[in-house]
């Protein structure tokens, strides 16, 4: 269940933005801050545990739109999406929503309604087709604390495990056929931090426990790089994809994650009210669903200026998340009680 940002192993860099056998990067470079992953050098990036993902193709899809293709190491493909000029996810038949990875409408008395419906009335980001894509090296696998998820989806709240973590708070819900999970937040202020290392994700997923497959989208800011406020996805096993998209702090953050079978994923991801469409490919376990805010192994949590409150849904219809695992990162924040699928995380040490 980890947001896979660094690896021991560096990956060959496919062609990108910035020749790798440049001059200017044909020394070995050490890592050094990164504040905008797509103006970095080839060199600088492989140094902080970056790689390529090349463009090999665009189809057009039947609604009129366009898929980017992008060739991932290790074999995997992801794809960035261009909907039709018009696009209204909020008028478009099911089908097409769920070609894009946007949910149906929950009930407008569920927790998510609000959140939905700001996705539903988005706008569409206009597609940059770069000729790579960013991408981290292979996940980290493991975790430093170790849960033991109870069984049944539909476990009540007497029956959570509460899980002291090293590197993550959040809930998860074990169960089984999990294929949507929602989450929704505001991007928060990051603070300064005397610690080293610092860095922090907050995302949504399916699988990854206790290891293997796990498809999770959100923000992710350091890891090495310095880079901020980032969006991210990715399927485990490739490393999580960085396709150049900023989320400021203050804008709110909706993340869904759709499993659509046959190893094809979707993410529909909004910030701001603009909507950005991803899919890739990606090995399915749906026995477990999670919102989580991280901090990798071997980093210290990157400070935040104030409480994060996620709302997590789960389901096609959208039911509210009923956990039957609570974890709280130990000796750096502490999770809230969640209602209605509504939790805080609030950051406890190593603020500046």
């Amino acid at each position: 269940m980890k947001l896979g940002a660094v690896a021991a192993v560096v990956l060959v860099v496919a062609f990108g933005f910035q020749a790798a056998s440049s001059a200017a990067d044909s020394a070995i470079e050490p890592c050094s801050d990164v504040t905008n992953l797509y103006a970095a050098s080839g060199a600088q990036l492989a140094a902080c545990g970056y790689s390529y993902a090349p463009l090999t193709s665009t189809t057009s899809l039947p609604d009129g739109g366009t898929s980017y293709n992008y060739a991932l190491p290790g074999g995997q493909t992801t794809s960035i999406l261009q909907p039709p000029a018009g696009f209204n996810p909020a008028t478009a038949s099911a089908a097409e929503d769920e070609a894009y990875g946007i949910p149906p409408a929950p009930s407008p008395q569920s927790a998510g309604y609000a959140d939905w419906k700001a996705l539903a009335d988005g706008t569409t980001a206009p597609v940059n087709p770069r000729a790579s894509l960013v991408v981290g090296d292979n996940p980290v696998s493991g975790s430093t604390s170790t849960p033991n998820p109870s069984s049944g989806g539909s476990s009540a709240a007497p029956d959570l495990t509460v899980n002291p973590s090293g590197d993550w708070s959040g809930y998860g819900q074990s169960g089984s056929g999990w294929t949507e999970t929602w989450l929704a937040y505001y991007e928060p202020t990051l603070g300064t931090t005397h610690c080293s290392n610092p860095a922090v994700g907050f995302w949504d997923g399916i699988g990854g426990y206790p290891s293997g497959p796990l498809g999770q989208s959100g923000t992710v800011s350091g890891f090495d790089s310095g880079a901020l406020h980032q969006l991210f996805y990715e399927n485990v096993p490739a490393g999580p994809i960085f396709p150049g998209v900023t989320a400021p702090a203050g804008s709110q953050v909706i993340s869904n994650v759709l499993y659509n079978g046959s190893n094809s994923w979707s993410y529909d991801m909004s910030v701001g009210g603009t909507n950005h469409y991803y899919s890739g490919t990606g090995s399915y376990s749906g026995g477990y669903t999670e919102a989580i805010t991280e901090m990798p192994p071997g980093y210290s949590l990157m400070n935040f200026n104030e409480p994060v409150t996620m709302t997590s849904l789960v389901g096609r219809g959208f039911a509210d998340m009923n956990p039957t695992n609570e974890y709280t990162m130990s000796g750096y924040d502490t999770v809230g009680g969640i209602s209605s699928g509504t939790f805080t995380i609030t950051h406890d040490s190593c603020s500046g």
